[in-house]
């Protein structure tokens, strides 16, 4: 959930995937990849790599592929970052599903629904490109829908938050700040703690100029 969300509720979380090089390591021995050489893992001869795609153009993206390329190595393993254009990627990710992982930005609503990201239904319509699963997770997201008490929603989301992370079919990786501008005779375009209004069809000029 955003930081700034009403469902933020970090201390409720049971599922947590801090930052821990030498248990990724360690877990990595565990499971018998070795490290060669030339510091990169390999099983059975295989070695251990995949690529990661992503949209080209946007430098900020750039920098994030960068680093976790790097994490990525320092623990013996290579991953390939793959730029397209972006109708390309987008393609990609909703239409054919043709990738082994891959890395975007999305933009939360200001209410914690989330049926669009984790709902079973939401592969093809929605943004749940993985084909994620979990009839619990279904429940808890039609129930959150339902419920109107927030504080019954609060706890309805974590629980939802709980099982998603356990089953890990995604890792969000940070709610970056923005700053969001607008001309004082734009009508209905909306800032906000959690996400900005950014349907342009809602938008109007208030002095009909």
């Amino acid at each position: 959930m955003p930081v700034l969300s009403w469902a933020y509720q970090p201390d409720k979380m049971t599922t947590r995937y801090d930052f821990d090089p030498a248990k990724a390591n360690q877990m990595l021995d565990a499971a018998g990849y070795v490290k060669g050489a030339d510091g990169s893992r390999a099983k059975d001869g295989k070695k251990l790599s995949f690529s990661m795609y992503t949209y080209s153009g946007d430098k900020t993206i750039e920098g994030y592929m960068t680093v976790l390329q790097q994490n990525w190595k320092d623990i013996g393993v290579d991953m390939t970052p793959q730029y397209e254009e972006f109708s390309a990627f987008v393609t990609r990710l909703t239409k054919t599903f043709d990738f082994q992982s891959f890395f975007v930005g999305f933009s939360w609503g200001v209410d914690p629904d989330q049926q669009t990201m984790w709902d079973s239904k939401q592969h093809g319509p929605g943004f749940n490109l993985y084909d994620y699963s979990n009839p619990k997770v279904d429940q808890l997201l039609d129930q959150g829908l339902k419920t109107v008490d927030q504080e019954k929603r609060k706890q309805i989301y974590a629980d939802m938050q709980n099982l998603v992370m356990a089953d890990a079919p995604a890792l969000i990786t940070d709610f970056p700040k923005a700053l969001a501008g607008v001309n004082n005779r734009v009508g209905n375009f909306i800032p906000n703690a959690v996400g900005t209004a950014l349907y342009a069809n809602q938008w109007y000029v208030k002095d009909g100029k």
